[in-house]
């Protein structure tokens, strides 16, 4: 974490895939492979973080709706990426991924309230 900041001020790899198609559409992502690979790479480290967080803080991940969908998205993607569906990975684009930035960025609201002010110069805050 870079000194002085909060959790709650770092961009998410789901607000990533929203910035990323932000103005676009599924055509769009249909016809430019680098938009596809983009935002396709973000989803994957979706499925792989909330997979992690599954193991490591299973109340913590109770909290994220539809996370075993998620990673089981995650996991289509890599592994059925020749059998993938443009469209549904669209649709979540739109639907799915602003319910989970905002599930997200609630949880890491929470976090930084847990923990407390950033510290000051000088400051240690525990790793």
């Amino acid at each position: 974490m870079i000194p002085g900041s909060t959790c709650s001020t770092r961009s998410t790899p789901a607000q990533a895939i929203q910035t990323f198609a932000a103005g676009r559409t599924e055509e769009d992502y249909d016809r430019d492979r680098l938009l596809r690979s983009a935002i396709d790479r973000e989803f994957e480290v979706v499925g792989e973080a909330l997979n992690r967080l599954r193991r490591d803080d299973a109340a913590v991940a109770a909290r994220i709706p539809h996370l075993a969908e998620i990673v089981g998205f995650r996991n289509v993607l890599i592994h059925g990426y020749d059998i993938v569906d443009r469209s549904a990975v669209w649709k979540a684009i739109m639907v799915e991924i602003p319910a989970l930035v905002a599930s997200i960025s609630g949880l890491l609201v929470e976090l930084d309230a847990a923990m407390g002010p950033p510290p000051g110069p000088g400051d240690q805050r525990p790793v």
